[in-house]
Order: C-alpha cells, then structure tokens, then sequence
C-alpha cells in the first residue's frame, strides 16, 4: 500500500468537508429549489388504541386540554386505524349547568362520521359503545359541553371549547333540535369553523356529519 497516497488522500477529503462548511458559512443552506424531491420524515403517530377508561388511564396519555391547558376531559376510549387516523371518545369531566341552573350529568363524545341526518339519528340510537346510551345531541348538550361556566346563551350560542377539546376546527355537526323557523327541515347545528350553534336547511347531499352524545 502506498501510505503517501493514502494520507494525500485523506487530506484531499478534509480539505473538501472544510470547503461546504465555508460555502454553508456564506449561502446558508441549498435553497428549496436545489432541495426539490427530498420530502422531510412524516411525524409518526404515538397513540396507542385503548378499549375502555381504565385502559386509557393506564397509557397516561389521556387527558383533554383547551389551548390555555385546562384539562376538561378524558379520552374514555380510542381506535386507530392501519392508515394512522386517531378516533377517540371523550367524556367531559367539567361540572356544568343546564338554563335552569341544574347540574347535568356528564357527557360523553363519539368521534365524527359524516352522514345525512335521518342516518344521523339511526346510528346513535343503535350505538352500543362504552355501556351508554347513545342518541343525537341537542342544542343544549352542544351549549354547555366543555365548559363550566355555562357559555354563550345568544340566540345563536357559540362555544369554541367543544371544538378545542374534541379537535373538530371544520365540521358541521347535526342536532336534534328544531330550528326556530320551526319549519320540519330546518334544524339547529353546531359549526365547528366558527364554534357556533346555528339555524341550517339540510338537502340530501348537505356535506354535515354527527359525534353523538352518551350519558
């Protein structure tokens, strides 16, 4: 083996690994033209499904916060599919009151399918999850979830904690309560986009989904 070749070699390399940290020093890094085609690694999903509370209490990763921190909830039981998707049921551990002023007893929310509304009403009724008993949320369960201070009682309420806690930022959800315009059609529905509960016509095709409540 030829030693001087090899270290003139190794001094070449060096010299170069030198070189890109003083062209890095005065460009900064390639720019994202040069970087075309390079996609960064896809964060992977750390939840674990669990099949009832007390499995979900035992992973330690089951609490529901706002996004000041206040925790108002607790993952009661959680899929995820092959895909990665996250689905989880929340039970709302905060003490609320309903109009009257009378404390209501706790909630708990089926994650999101998206469906018409006479489906809406067939698939809560039908669920058998957890040991509830299932059915479509009304105006009410909307307006007081997520939140101790009883929210909003506008004419149309808004409550953005329930979007925050069940992570439901563009979603129409289906209610069962009637419109004002008392019209048979029209019915009262949350938005998750703006956090509000409002009067809606609901077509055939109206693009609205439902996360049933359980008591």
């Amino acid at each position: 083996m030829n030693l001087s070749k090899t270290f003139a070699k190794a001094v070449a390399l060096a010299c170069l690994g030198m070189g890109a940290q003083s062209v890095l020093a005065q460009h900064g890094p390639p720019s994202k033209s040069s970087t075309e085609g390079f996609a960064p690694p896809r964060a992977v999903n750390s939840k674990k499904p669990c099949a009832n509370e007390k499995e979900c209490d035992s992973l330690g990763d089951n609490t529901v916060t706002l996004e000041n921190g206040v925790g108002v909830g607790r993952v009661v039981k959680r899929t995820v599919t092959a895909s990665g998707a996250v689905e989880e049921y929340v039970t709302d551990s905060t003490i609320h009151f309903n109009k009257r002023n009378k404390v209501l007893p706790q909630q708990t929310w089926s994650p999101p399918k998206e469906m018409k509304f006479e489906e809406a009403k067939a698939y809560c009724k039908n669920k058998k999850d957890l040991g509830l008993k299932w059915r479509l949320p009304d105006e009410e369960d909307f307006r007081v979830a997520f939140n101790p201070k009883n929210p909003d009682k506008s004419v149309a309420p808004v409550n953005s904690h329930f979007k925050e806690a069940m992570g439901q930022k563009d979603i129409i959800l289906w209610s069962s309560s009637s419109s004002s315009s008392k019209r048979a059609e029209d019915r009262r529905i949350y938005s998750g986009t703006y956090g509000q509960i409002s009067d809606a016509h609901y077509a055939q095709d109206y693009p609205t989904a439902v996360s049933c409540v359980g008591r």
